[in-house]
């Protein structure tokens, strides 16, 4: 729906726009299973750990944030085409119902991440 005629609107390919009030974002449901992030799908994802699987890079510089939540069978959690240090925060456990959330950065075709256990 289009704003009233007195109301300001906001485009995506302007720059230095502000922005008073907020959003509620609705994070997008991941299938289960090996991903290739892609943070233009939303700024908040979410996937369930119920076996190994890997999360590739993004192709498109953007930043998000997954939520990662152990599943009964959680298997190990890999990483490609990520350029990181040897600290990339907190370790991934496979333990049941375990919750981790995974920042997601990539910036002039460099992409990194970090961990964050919410236990």
């Amino acid at each position: 729906t289009f704003p009233s005629v007195n109301a300001n609107v906001a485009a995506l390919n302007i720059a230095s726009q502000s922005l008073t009030g907020g959003v509620v974002v609705t994070p997008a449901s991941l299938t289960t299973g090996n991903i290739t992030v892609n943070c233009g799908t939303n700024p908040i994802q979410t996937i369930t750990n119920n076996g190994a699987y890997t999360i590739t890079a993004p192709a498109n510089d953007g930043y998000c944030l997954i939520k990662v939540t152990n599943g009964a069978s959680a298997g190990a959690t890999s990483f490609s085409g990520f350029s990181v240090g040897s600290n990339t925060g907190d370790p991934l456990t496979t333990v049941n119902t375990n919750k981790f959330i995974i920042s997601v950065i990539r910036a002039g075709g460099d992409s990194t991440y970090s961990i964050k256990a919410l236990q």
